[in-house]
């Protein structure tokens, strides 16, 4: 896929997500089956998509509008992490179950996750390859 081809699908995907969120949260209510499904899953992709396009844009201002194909999949894993973690975070509180110290645990362990794929050792050798 081209480059903009790539940007143009996360716009779209923003977008139609964010068009079910409202969807979701003006149309039904959360006692009924699959609402909440729903709820969760267009709120991961509108941080999903929102946080990437929000990434790749500061790492285009950052590099003087270089194009570098790269940035954008960097952009796109850590909008993943970020996103996982707003959900979580969402969920735990929907539950009334969140405390400080657990978003600060989820907020180390997002951080960790990050650092883990941002590591020397594995750029050199991706998962599943041998040493």
């Amino acid at each position: 896929m081209t480059h903009k081809l790539w940007l143009l699908t996360t716009i779209a995907t923003a977008l139609l997500s964010l068009t079910g969120l409202l969807t979701v949260i003006y149309n039904s209510s959360p006692s009924q089956p699959g609402a909440l499904t729903w709820f969760y899953l267009c709120s991961f992709l509108v941080a999903v998509s929102l946080l990437t396009l929000v990434g790749y844009l500061i790492r285009l201002y950052r590099s003087n509008f270089e194009l570098v194909y790269i940035s954008f999949r960097i952009s796109v894993r850590q909008a993943l992490i970020a996103g996982a973690g707003l959900c979580l975070i969402l969920y735990l509180q929907a539950l009334r179950v969140l405390s400080i110290p657990d978003l600060i645990a989820i907020v180390i362990a997002a951080g960790l996750f990050e650092l883990f794929f941002h590591s020397r050792k594995f750029k050199q050798y991706p998962l599943g390859s041998e040493q």
